[in-house]
């Protein structure tokens, strides 16, 4: 695969959307991500993600990145939640949708039985494993979708 050279001006735009307080390394460190994260084919460690930008970085800094920054998650979460919830509405509106039904998917995304150290990876109940009187838990993430109706 081709290296990213240049990243979408449409991603930068998007990400702009946000009030993210973050400093331009680590925007530089969240744009990277997210570009690498929807163009690169297989393994998504930072590892494998970074190979792919024409200017590798050192992917300890991808990892200092998530691990040493001062934010906390709701500081990155509740702008994106709220930015989201705007964008859904605005694409309603011309479709002459009234309603807007939110699903919440909670499908697990399943990490490595030693990844400990991401906020959100924990052992989990895994619905579609578990049998009557069997009950399965997974390490990994609760992942979320959404969709809408009108």
């Amino acid at each position: 695969m081709l290296p990213v050279i240049e990243h979408p001006a449409a991603l930068w735009a998007f990400l702009t959307l946000f009030d993210f307080r973050l400093y331009q390394p680590q925007l530089r460190h969240l744009l990277q991500l997210l570009d690498t994260l929807l163009v690169c084919p297989g393994k998504k460690t930072l590892s494998h993600l970074y190979r792919h930008l024409f200017h590798t970085p050192d992917p300890k800094t991808a990892a200092d990145f998530f691990r040493e920054s001062p934010w906390k998650r709701d500081d990155i979460s509740l702008p994106r939640k709220q930015v989201l919830l705007l964008k859904f509405l605005e694409l309603a509106r011309p479709l002459g949708l009234t309603t807007l039904v939110v699903s919440l998917d909670d499908s697990l995304g399943p990490k490595h039985k030693d990844t400990r150290h991401l906020e959100a990876v924990a052992y989990h109940h895994d619905h579609n494993a578990s049998g009557p009187g069997a009950p399965r838990y997974i390490n990994g993430f609760v992942t979320f979708g959404a969709s809408s109706r009108g």
